[in-house]
């Protein structure tokens, strides 16, 4: 299941009558960019969130760089972490 990483909180959200696709664009707030994690995990961020001037988000960041992300610049907005299968199934 997937949980979406809000700068200090961590939620776990049920399904929804959208499609997968368009609910992880609504909770990242646009295009949905993936960031490949080496737990067998992935990270969905907003992929305008630095031009969006989106605040950064410290735990999302911090998941991320323990989790083997590669990142130049620390993670912005919102951020939901989900399985690769799970992304797997929405992305194709």
């Amino acid at each position: 299941m997937a949980e979406l990483i809000l700068p200090s909180v961590k939620i776990t959200l049920e399904d929804s009558e959208k499609s997968k696709f368009e609910v992880l664009q609504e909770m990242v707030g646009g295009y949905v960019e993936a960031i490949q994690l080496n737990n067998g995990e992935v990270m969905i961020v907003n992929e305008d969130g630095r031009n969006m001037e989106l605040l950064t988000n410290q735990g999302a960041t911090d998941y991320c760089i323990k989790h083997g992300g590669i990142i130049t610049l620390p993670i912005v907005g919102n951020a939901v972490i989900m399985s690769n299968d799970e992304w797997d199934e929405i992305a194709n």
